[in-house]
């Protein structure tokens, strides 16, 4: 096994140099291009934009645009000053963000040594040719920003500061449906770890952040919360590859039923998960078992899939890379064939966190067979 504790280490002047560059290169991308994503636009310009002029983040149609604003206040607080810009620069400025939100995912997943020239490039072939991250990049959704923010919630975990664990989960709510399973694998980690005390301290950091980060939209129009409210009720109703939806299309009420048993299998396997794993592989699973327990889930989501694959890729021997290799590739060519042949439809990607996930532990499996030891730690 190879100790990653010997690994590399960039010295200093480099990171600061990288981040001058990146910068550099985030203004004048901002400036220069012309980028339109709908779901940035609908769902964090058009708010932010309101709230900077002194009105209900969640009237969006009084910009002239024919949708809701559908997004958690806690997303529209936290980036409310990208309504200061222009659509065409804020959005802009929001492709090139995720850009670096990928580039920082990928730093902290994989190993810390420097990997082989051919792996290296199949997983950068294989990252930008995800079929549901070019869409997420395509729409500007804000799944990469949630993904950053639980990657890190281990290291807070293992320093005990449970307060900021808390407020680094606040500020990923813009979409709640993405931390389900990874709060309830954080909840049972704290319990474990310094009992009551540490839950409080997590809840604390939670709820004072989501008040904060909900000033803004009070101070612009304090009827802010029935406009919500109404946004949702008008939002129109599309069908989504979740776990719910399909069995209850399938089943009828008997799928309801059965959604939440699948529910509490998925919580019993997430507390195994979190005994039996450092946490920084327990976060990685659970924020791929949320896809199957998110009552409400889209194709865009599943790139929190691609930390679980591209940590384990970098990690299994050659017969599990393999195997890694050949999950990827059913779920590419899977989704590829419903894009070209079936107009795209995202609820019959349903089954593609089940491969993804089944094909991980399958490769994991095999790789931890006699005589097939796993690489790294």
């Amino acid at each position: 096994m190879v100790d990653e504790s010997a690994s590399f280490s960039i010295k200093s002047r480099y990171v600061w140099l990288t981040f001058i560059a990146l910068a550099l290169v985030g203004i004048v991308f901002t400036a220069v291009m012309q980028i339109s994503a709908w779901d940035f636009r609908n769902n964090l310009w058009g708010p932010a934009h309101l709230i900077t002029q002194g009105q209900s983040a969640y009237t969006i149609r009084s910009l002239g645009f024919d949708s809701e604003a559908v997004w958690m206040p806690t997303a529209v607080g936290e980036f409310f000053w990208l309504g200061c810009l222009p659509l065409t620069q804020a959005s802009n400025f929001w492709w090139f963000f995720n850009i670096v939100l990928l580039t920082v995912i990928t730093w902290v997943i994989i190993p810390k040594r420097k990997p082989p020239p051919l792996l290296l490039a199949l997983f950068l072939i294989s990252v930008a040719l995800f079929p549901p991250l070019i869409v997420h990049f395509n729409l500007g959704q804000y799944t990469l920003w949630a993904t950053l923010l639980l990657l890190l919630c281990p290291y807070l975990l293992k320093t005990e500061r449970y307060f900021r664990l808390g407020v680094l989960v606040a500020l990923a709510s813009g979409k709640p449906q993405l931390l389900f399973i990874p709060i309830v694998g954080l909840a049972i980690a704290l319990y474990r770890q310094s009992g009551v005390k540490a839950l409080r301290a997590f809840v604390a950091g939670g709820v004072l952040t989501t008040l904060i980060l909900t000033i803004p939209l009070w101070l612009s129009d304090v009827q802010w919360i029935p406009d919500f409210i109404q946004a949702l009720r008008n939002n129109q109703v599309w069908e989504h590859p979740s776990s719910l939806q399909v069995l209850q299309k399938s089943l009828g009420e008997n799928g309801i039923w059965l959604y939440l048993l699948l529910c509490l299998v998925i919580i019993g396997i997430t507390a195994k998960l979190w005994q039996r794993l450092p946490p920084q592989q327990a976060v990685l699973w659970s924020m791929a078992l949320n896809l199957i327990a998110a009552p409400y889930i889209w194709t865009w989501d599943y790139v929190v899939l691609l930390p679980l694959w591209v940590y384990y890729m970098f990690r299994l021997n050659w017969m599990g890379q393999g195997l890694l290799l050949l999950v990827y590739s059913v779920v590419w060519g899977g989704m590829l064939y419903i894009q070209i042949n079936l107009s795209g439809n995202s609820y019959l990607t349903w089954w593609v966190p089940w491969v993804f996930i089944g094909g991980v532990a399958f490769a994991i499996w095999v790789s931890n067979k006699k005589g097939l030891k796993l690489v790294t730690p």
